[in-house]
């Protein structure tokens, strides 16, 4: 699956602690939640981990913000001042919408990568730091290279390392795993009992394609906890792009009326077809045992993933 892919190669890039990294993805799939993986998972874990998002900050000042100034460099600067850069020494710089960085600032961005070094506004010496650069963009650099919207060297010194998040929609069996702990998060913050997604609304969850990724699950599970005020998430709790989704299919729209033993059953077959009959991965899917999974198949007659008995002793599948 893309997203196991993605998790295996942001845990070898990791490990590589001084190599740049490019993750691309986009809005909302949580490159952030990479990056950070990528920092607590290398040797500079101990280190400082800063962030910059360089469409954040007006390009007159993002300058000063990323390599800090010295005394009088401009106007207001009376006194001198750390850049980011400085601060990262030991660790690791983020650097989200890179897309989005001034195009006179992107051959000091590549001097300061290649070389370890740089210069603060207004400043003569010259300052060395040990940083690994992480960047992240929802934009095609690739596309803005040939146009001339971003630097072809800086493009290919920040994608040494290129790691790729799958949309949310290109990784359905994570929406309710995601949705759960989501619940569990907003339950605790906002101080209401603990609920739970009642009957018809998992269904809804996966037929939904989520333009606005894991950014608008979270903000969807919140709007909802907020409505139940208190009690279990219903349909009718979700937003109308999510009932129209399922309005404009039959077998989505059907599910609100299936009884939770119904919904169940299309849940386990649906994880089992996922898995390619696989009962350990299948199960690990769904959180639950192997144990309970088997249970499970024999109570719902899913006599396709039914263990089959060759010379007088039963088969394990896994």
């Amino acid at each position: 699956m893309a997203f196991r892919a993605m998790v295996e190669v942001t845990q070898r890039v990791a490990a590589a602690a001084r190599t740049p990294v490019l993750i691309r993805g986009e809005s909302g799939t949580g490159k952030e939640r990479v990056a950070q993986a990528i920092h607590s998972l290398s040797p500079r874990a101990r280190g400082p981990w800063v962030t910059l998002n360089c469409s954040a900050i007006a390009e007159g000042l993002l300058e000063s913000e990323m390599f800090g100034h010295e005394k009088g460099a401009f106007t207001d600067a009376r006194s001198g001042k750390r850049g980011l850069l400085e601060l990262a020494d030991g660790g690791t710089l983020f650097l989200d919408e890179i897309g989005d960085l001034a195009p006179a600032l992107q051959p000091k961005l590549l001097r300061a990568i290649e070389t370890q070094t740089f210069r603060r506004v207004g400043g003569q010496r010259e300052i060395r730091v040990d940083v690994r650069f992480v960047a992240a963009t929802n934009r095609n650099l690739a596309a803005m290279v040939k146009t001339g919207a971003f630097r072809e060297d800086l493009y290919y010194r920040l994608n040494v390392a290129g790691i790729d998040v799958p949309p949310l929609r290109e990784r359905r069996s994570d929406i309710l795993p995601l949705a759960r702990h989501f619940l569990g998060e907003a339950t605790t913050t906002m101080g209401v009992p603990t609920a739970a997604l009642a009957a018809g609304v998992p269904a809804l969850l996966e037929a939904y394609d989520w333009p606005g990724n894991i950014r608008e699950l979270r903000n969807v599970i919140e709007r909802a906890v907020i409505l139940a005020g208190g009690g279990g998430i219903r349909p009718d709790h979700l937003p109308k792009e999510i009932l129209a989704r399922a309005a404009a299919s039959p077998g989505a729209a059907s599910d609100a009326a299936l009884t939770l033993e119904q919904l169940e059953k299309r849940h386990i077959r649906a994880a089992l077809e996922r898995c390619g009959g696989n009962k350990t991965h299948a199960a690990r899917e769904l959180g639950i045992t192997r144990v309970t999974l088997r249970s499970k198949i024999r109570q719902y007659a899913l006599v396709e993933f039914l263990d089959e008995p060759a010379s007088g002793a039963p088969l394990e599948s896994s």
